[in-house]
């Protein structure tokens, strides 16, 4: 009888032992690999809070800036300025043009971009960056040009909310023909 006794025992034993490890683990402790949080939601960058109508301009010094279309939510829009200094006698110094709209919550935005422009020839260079709450994310930073020019490129950006997201661009001639003309078309390809 008594080695039943201790077989039961020893069974007993077992399943409390069972019990306690598998109490361990299922402890917060447990470093067993966790499954990422969703991705931030992809942007539409012209609709909803990011209509055309809600976004605003610095200007440009001596020039003048457009957004076009003005309001609407459209997949492609355009940011320009136009600087013709007819009494400059060494070029137009570095300056630029800021657009920016709010952002109201965290998300990804994904855009195609093309910036043409004609800022004329000698000592010329053409900037542009892409911000979000004043941190720079994508930089052409004063590439040299001379007459008319094309950039562009692709870019996919985690905006954050509330906060910003903006659109620089500009540049600068040391020439006798005083002209800064630029645009900035963005297209909106938001990801599915």
């Amino acid at each position: 009888m008594s080695s039943n006794f201790d077989g039961f025992r020893l069974l007993v034993f077992l399943f409390a032992l069972i019990a306690v490890l598998a109490m361990f683990a299922c402890s917060d402790d447990d470093k067993s690999v966790v499954a990422p949080p969703d991705p931030p939601p992809a942007v539409d960058l012209f609709s909803g809070a990011y209509a055309m109508e809600n976004w605003t301009n610095s200007g440009i010094l001596e020039g003048t800036t457009l957004i076009d279309p003005a309001s609407g939510e459209p997949t492609t829009a355009a940011f320009s300025y136009n600087v013709a200094n007819g009494h400059c006698i060494s070029g137009i110094s570095f300056r630029t043009a800021t657009f920016e709209v709010p952002v109201p919550t965290s998300g990804v935005v994904t855009f195609d971009w093309v910036y043409t422009g004609f800022h004329a020839w000698h000592q010329a260079n053409a900037f542009l960056r892409f911000f979000a709450d004043g941190e720079e994310l994508l930089a052409v930073n004063k590439q040299t040009v001379s007459g008319s020019f094309t950039l562009s490129g692709s870019a996919t950006i985690t905006v954050s909310g509330p906060g910003t997201f903006g659109i620089e661009i500009g540049g600068k001639n040391y020439d006798t023909d005083c002209t800064l003309r630029g645009t900035l078309t963005i297209t909106n390809t938001p990801t599915p």
